[in-house]
């Protein structure tokens, strides 16, 4: 359930007058794919199942956004259970598809330390953004949206001063984050595009 009715949550984010200044922060797991039962972690591009077409929505994204940027913590490189060749790998996979459908990732930026690491990068901790930054010197927190469907997301995009999108359909019961954390609320990505973004007909 949505922190604001839905026609209120469109004036906000039109409100957002978003452009091609502007710059799209994402997680990837529960976001652009699902984490899957029984699989704590995505291991290999064959797991890769997309959440409600979201290469089709990144598409649609990409009129509005400059840079989108994908930002993910991976702990499984930290737990051994996979390479950082194995998620370049799950990555190059992934910017085949969206390329294919015309929609393009500029960088995707992960943290591979454990949870019990007291590292600058694992959301919600700042440093992949800081990166994106010095990457890509266009970028303005301000004008940036961070999207995810965890608290840390939220953390994370708001430490930086973004507008945050929360996403529920990974989430079964999900527990909304407090107002002050999520700016908006949505089931999808793809619901984010058709409800949020898109000016109403």
């Amino acid at each position: 359930m949505p922190l604001l009715p839905l026609h209120y949550q469109h004036k906000l984010i039109q409100s957002w007058q978003i452009n091609p200044s502007w710059t799209l922060f994402l997680d990837r797991d529960g976001v652009i794919n699902y984490n899957l039962p029984n699989q704590p972690y995505i291991q290999y591009p064959h797991q890769l199942q997309y959440i409600n077409n979201s290469p089709y929505a990144l598409s649609q994204l990409m009129p509005f956004f400059g840079l989108i940027i994908v930002v993910t913590n991976q702990q499984a490189i930290g737990k051994s259970l996979m390479t950082k060749d194995n998620l370049n790998e799950v990555f190059k996979a992934m910017q085949q598809t969206f390329l294919q459908g015309g929609a393009n990732i500029n960088a995707y930026y992960y943290c591979p330390h454990l949870s019990t690491v007291n590292c600058s990068c694992r959301k919600p901790k700042t440093q992949m953004a800081i990166q994106a930054q010095a990457d890509f010197c266009t970028i303005q927190f301000s004008q940036a949206v961070m999207i995810g469907d965890q608290r840390s997301d939220m953390l994370f995009g708001k430490n930086m001063g973004m507008k945050t999108v929360f996403l529920t359909a990974n989430s079964p019961q999900y527990n909304a984050p407090p107002p002050f954390e999520a700016d908006v609320v949505y089931p999808t990505l793809l619901d984010f595009v058709t409800q949020g973004v898109l000016p109403s007909v």
